[in-house]
Parts: C-alpha cells; sequence; structure tokens
C-alpha cells in the first residue's frame, strides 16, 4: 500500500455576491455622458466569457509535430495502460473521493500537526520472489525542526526478515546529515550465472543475510545540483537453498553448470566511502519537465574480515536529457550509462559477486528480475515516457537496451545486448516507500533470436530509502 501522507482531498470553493446599489449616482446629472451597461445575461453579441480559476490556458497548447513519432512506436504499450490501467484507476479514484475515503484513510493512519508522522501498512508482490508485508513508520519534525524518521519493518515468513531505520538531521538549508541502518534475511535470491550470455533456464536460488550501517551527509551545490559523500560497513553470509520452484545454488554448481560465485563461502565484511553528484536542471511541478540531467556515483570498499572480501572500486556515470512534449509533465526522456567494477591491488581474488555490476529489479533493464544479470561492467540505454495520470499517479514506459559484460566492457557488442520493456504506474514525486504497478519483460541476446527470456509483475510498496 502506499504511503498514504500526502492524498488529502484538497477543494476551492469560489463565491460571488454581486452588489447593487439601491441610489447610484446618475453621471448624466453633471453633465456626463451615460455608458452603456454591460449586458446582465449573455448574449450572441455578448457571450459570457468564462472565469479564469486557476490561471492556465482553457484550452491546450497544440501538440509538437514530432509527438506522433512515440504516439505510433508506444501505441500498443499506451493502449494497455489507459484502458486497463488509467480508466479503471480513474473510475475507482472517482468514487473513493465522492466517498471521502482518503480523508478517512489519512486521519486513521497519520498523526501530529501538519499529518507529520504516521504508521501505514505495506505489501509488496514481485513475480518470481517471495511475497512480504510490513508496516512504514515516517515522523517528520521529530522532536524539532528539520529531524526527520523513517522505519520500515517487513517479513516474507520466518525465514524473510527486514528492518530499515533512517535518522536525517537538517543542519541548514541546504545541508542534511543521515544515519541509516539495514538488516536483511531472504531465501529467494536469484543467481543465473555470469556474463552477457547467461540463460533463464540455468538460475539458481540462494539466501544471504545483510547487515549494514552509513553515515552520509548530502550538500546542495545550487539550484540544480547536489553532492553526496558516505561511509559506512557491511556484513554479507551466504548460504544454498532452494526457493520458488529453483533449485539451490550449490546444485548448479556441482551439475558444472557454473563455478561457486566469489565470496559465496565466507561471505565478507567490507568498509565502504564513496561519493555521488548530480546535476539536474529540470524545475519542480507543476512547470515543464523538460531539462537535462547528469550523474556520477564512485565508491570504494576494503576488507574488514573474510578471505573472499578485496578491496576494490566502483563506479557509475549516466546522462539524461527529458522533453516535455505539450509542457502538461508527458515527457519523453532518453539515457545512457555505463557502470564498472574493478578489484585494486596486483593480483586481488574476484570481487564478491554481490557487490560486481547487477542488471534487473530496481537498476536498469527493469524487465528482469533483480540480480538476473551479473559481471564486471555494463552499459546500456533507456527511451522512456511518462505522463501524469492522477495527482499522485505518473505512468511510465520504458525501452531499455544493455546487458553486462566482462572487465572493461571486454566482450561488448551491439547484437550482445538484450532489450527490455516495462510498462507501469508509480507514486508521483520522490517518496521513501513509492508505491508502484509494473509489467515487464526481458529478451536474450540479439544475436540469440532477442526472444522472450523474462516476465515481471510488480505490485506495492518498493523500498527507497
Amino acid at each position: 500500500m502506499a504511503t498514504a501522507r500526502g492524498l488529502g482531498l484538497s477543494m476551492a470553493l469560489l463565491l460571488a455576491s454581486p452588489l447593487a446599489s439601491a441610489a447610484a449616482p446618475d453621471p448624466t446629472e453633471s453633465g456626463g455622458k451615460r455608458s452603456e451597461p454591460a449586458p446582465r445575461t449573455p448574449t450572441e453579441e455578448h457571450p459570457r466569457v468564462p472565469p479564469d480559476y486557476d490561471g492556465r490556458p482553457s484550452e491546450p497548447p497544440a501538440p509538437s509535430g514530432a509527438l506522433w513519432v512515440p504516439r505510433v512506436v508506444l501505441f500498443p504499450l499506451w493502449a494497455v495502460s489507459e484502458f486497463v490501467i488509467r480508466r479503471p484507476l480513474g473510475w475507482v479514484t472517482t468514487e473513493a473521493e465522492r466517498a471521502n475515503i482518503q480523508t478517512l484513510l489519512l486521519d486513521f493512519f497519520t498523526f501530529g500537526p501538519d499529518r507529520s508522522g504516521g504508521i501505514v501498512p505495506t505489501a509488496l508482490f514481485d513475480f518470481g520472489l517471495r511475497p512480504s508485508v510490513g508496516v512504514y513508520f515516517f515522523w517528520d519534525d521529530a522532536g524539532f525542526k528539520g529531524h526527520d524518521l523513517r522505519l520500515h519493518a517487513a517479513t516474507g515468513g520466518t525465514d524473510w526478515l527486514k528492518a530499515a531505520f533512517a535518522d536525517r538531521i537538517e543542519l541548514d538549508s541546504r545541508t542534511k546529515l543521515e544515519h541509516r541502518f539495514l538488516a536483511l534475511s531472504r531465501p529467494d535470491y536469484l543467481y543465473a550465472g555470469r556474463g552477457w550470455d547467461s540463460r533463464d533456464q540455468d538460475r539458481a536460488r540462494y539466501s544471504a543475510n545483510r547487515f549494514e550501517a552509513e553515515v552520509g551527509l548530502w550538500r546542495q551545490l545550487s539550484a540544480f545540483g547536489w553532492f553526496n559523500g558516505f561511509v559506512g560497513v557491511r556484513r554479507v553470509t551466504f548460504e544454498s537453498g532452494s526457493c520458488c520452484d529453483d533449485p539451490g545454488i550449490a546444485s548448479r554448481v556441482v551439475q558444472g553448470t557454473y563455478a561457486l560465485p566469489s565470496g559465496f563461502d565466507e561471505g565478507y565484511s567490507i568498509l565502504r566511502q564513496g561519493l555521488s553528484v548530480e546535476l539536474d536542471t529540470r524545475q519542480p511541478r507543476p512547470a515543464p519537465g523538460s531539462g537535462f540531467r547528469g550523474m556520477f556515483r564512485g565508491e570504494h570498499a576494503s576488507r574488514l574480515a573474510g578471505e573472499s572480501a578485496r578491496e576494490f572500486v566502483r563506479y557509475r556515470t549516466a546522462l539524461s536529457a527529458f522533453w516535455d512534449l505539450t509542457d502538461q509533465n508527458r515527457v519523453l526522456s532518453l539515457s545512457v550509462g555505463a557502470t564498472f567494477a574493478d578489484p585494486l591491488g596486483a593480483g586481488s581474488a574476484p570481487i564478491p559477486f554481490t557487490e560486481e555490476v547487477q542488471l534487473g529489479g530496481e537498476n536498469p533493464m527493469r524487465g528482469f528480475l533483480e540480480g538476473r544479470l551479473t559481471d564486471r561492467s555494463t552499459v546500456g540505454a533507456r527511451l522512456g515516457y511518462d505522463w501524469p495520470i492522477w495527482a499522485f499517479l505518473d505512468g511510465s514506459i520504458q525501452i531499455d537496451f544493455g546487458n553486462v559484460y566482462g572487465e572493461h566492457l571486454e566482450d561488448f557488442a551491439l547484437d550482445r545486448n538484450r532489450l527490455s520493456f516495462a510498462l507501469g504506474i508509480r507514486s508521483a514525486g520522490r517518496r521513501d516507500q513509492p508505491f508502484e504497478l509494473l509489467i515487464g519483460t526481458g529478451t536474450t541476446p540479439i544475436e540469440d533470436g532477442a526472444q522472450l527470456d523474462s516476465f515481471r509483475f510488480v505490485l506495492g510498496a518498493t523500498n527507497a530509502f
């Protein structure tokens, strides 16, 4: 369930009560010229002019002539979004507003002045993984202004447990300090081997226990830029085990399908530090969504314990361009990006496999499950189209082109890339616990015929903090 905060129903009541004086002075008495009174009812000669309630033009601007290109290309996905998602959702939300359900939910799940706190139930279903339910807690200005707390606890059974906590303090109008903690145990992680040609029929499952603690500092550099620096620790251990109709990873290793992934035997503990820089020229809504975005993220990790944990670096860069076709947040976008993971030092052992580059899940190529594609580097592009379908929800269509490769894209070739398609809706804006409905699919590499190789269905509140 999506976060209830911010879903209040707002109204504007406009009342007009013209007053007429019973004894208005006549300008002709002082030699003035009487002007013709305005007609009190609309006529053909004097039609009624509608009042301007919100300052927007009564008719939207004419769309760009290039708009027919994405309309033709994306028509099948648009038809599904329009008649399967938007219209049924529109009917549901309209009836909910008539019944005042939003206000009732806000009153039930939130508390404090300006609804600054709340406790909200959550659920997440990701086809191919174990479903989970939980609770999300938020409290803005907790104890003092600028102090925000976030907590998410969830379970998918006795062997699927999660607790995440974030504590944010606003040091000044441009600087925030954040402490984050995570404890997660899951039996349904996915692995299908490394490389651009990994096959879905080779996938296996494993369980992992993960513990993390991190301190980060956010600093606004300008009206369009942010800087984030962080330092933290991470401890991960693994076990083989079957799940979700797939065998355990140990079975695949015994069969000779692939070697045991690096770091699986002993797990690892690492000290992490890194920074990220983001520049984004887009203005907040309701301003048009055109603009450019660039980001860079670099991370260094060194071993704290465990022979399988090596010193390594990971770095990622991405560039995106956004074109608002109608200046009403109907945005066509194109993004390109690359990510690399490299061990440091001569003769270094391989990086733990969960610290390598992965595609799928919340990462690019969303038509694949999390962890389905793994290797040392990746490069890809995304064509997207986003549009508002309700005050709090956006529709989204994404077409990705890319794959994972060895060290520094050593085995890259255009026909070794895969395609990923995703269609869905997501809560608008940046939130800590966004709601999402997504239908996606991915293909084999183009040289293998680009056949459908993966299906993904997501419904629920996905964790973003």
